[in-house]
């Protein structure tokens, strides 16, 4: 049945989306920053630790803008900072668009 329900969904021509954009985690950013250290156009920081982060879906369904607060293990006093950060899943994985140490 289920079967037939999608045969009848693409004879009329309706789009099925191929992939359903997982809202990402704290760690997924956590990853994503940790993946652009080694780039020579960026700021980064190795102590770096995320510690929330809340997003919300950006300019198409696998962008998202989250809010990221973090601090570093550098910093005695652990003062916690936040920053937003743009997201999106790419072919390869998560990738950090803007934020944190993009600017």
């Amino acid at each position: 049945m289920v079967r037939n329900f999608a045969v009848a969904i693409l004879a009329l021509g309706v789009a099925l989306p191929a992939h359903a954009a997982t809202e990402p985690t704290l760690g997924i950013v956590q990853a994503a920053y940790d993946r652009e250290q080694g780039r020579s156009d960026i700021k980064h920081d190795k102590d770096l630790v995320i510690t929330s982060v809340q997003c919300s879906s950006g300019k198409s369904e696998r962008e998202y803008l989250c809010w990221v607060n973090f601090i570093s293990r550098a910093d005695p006093t652990e003062t916690v900072y936040f920053d937003v950060a743009a997201v999106a899943e790419i072919e390869t994985g998560w990738t950090l668009k803007s934020g944190l140490c993009r600017r």
